[in-house]
């Protein structure tokens, strides 16, 4: 399955862009797409209260087998011209004429196919590739189920974390300045630094003071704001809360153009 992930956790991605520029892209995305004997197809389904779905139909061409409905992609508006796409945890392509998988096999297929294309277009971050990145993602999840509070406070603690498993990372002892003190386990906002600058050394010192000064920024402002966040169970919003891991999704993509694949 895609990233390694089964379809019975469902899966959720939130890239930028409007739900109908999202939507666009999705059924364009299976539109001639094709994958081992089998031609791609889309459309929106109405589902309930006048939302709908994104249907993707695989059908055989040649030595396929079968045909039909593999899979359903929801796509939601979120406020920051921001879109949350999920695909719902149920296994797809159960019907009685594909092989066992067969569904969930070319499911994957397009969703591979529909996101290599989100990440071209800029809908989508390529950050990901950080395996720390799992711990922001936690968060985001937390935030989707959040409902007062208390929930809301506590992503401010998802998100130093989030920070401090990105600086564990990226760091290596050979980053840092010859006369400076070994950064302790938790610091996360000096290790980020000391990994921008590193990475940063060859470029112009215009240059490199400018992004270096951008990222130094972000992070003491996440920093900042996530910490805070962590102590106010009684009047944390779901905006301060959204706001938080916006930064530390921003700061996670900055990197991720930083620092060589």
């Amino acid at each position: 399955m895609i990233d390694g992930q089964s379809f019975e956790a469902g899966l959720e991605w939130l890239v930028g862009g409007e739900p109908g520029d999202v939507r666009a892209l999705l059924m364009r995305a299976a539109t001639g797409f094709e994958y081992d004997n089998y031609r791609f197809s889309a459309k929106e389904r109405p589902v309930r209260s006048g939302l709908s779905v994104i249907e993707i139909r695989a059908d055989a061409t040649g030595a396929g087998v079968g045909g039909g409905a593999i899979g359903m992609i929801n796509v939601d508006g979120l406020p920051g011209h921001r879109t949350r796409m999920s695909v719902s945890p149920r296994p797809p392509g159960t019907e009685a004429n594909w092989r066992p998988d067969q569904g969930g096999v070319l499911f994957s297929a397009y969703l591979t196919q529909a996101i290599s294309e989100l990440r071209r277009l800029g809908f989508l971050t390529s950050s990901s590739r950080f395996h720390s990145y799992a711990v922001l993602e936690t968060a985001r999840r937390e935030l989707h189920a959040a409902e007062d509070s208390t929930s809301f406070a506590n992503i401010g603690n998802s998100c130093r974390a989030a920070l401090v498993a990105l600086g564990n990372e990226l760091y290596e002892p050979h980053m840092l300045p010859e006369g400076h003190t070994e950064p302790k386990g938790d610091d996360a906002e000096a290790k980020l630094r000391y990994v921008a600058r590193h990475y940063l050394a060859g470029r112009s010192d215009r240059y490199r003071g400018g992004l270096v000064k951008a990222i130094d920024g972000v992070i003491e402002g996440v920093w900042d704001m996530a910490s805070p966040l962590v102590h106010r169970h009684e009047t944390a919003t779901r905006e301060e809360a959204e706001a938080t891991l916006a930064l530390v999704a921003a700061l996670f993509e900055a990197f991720s153009f930083v620092i060589p694949s």
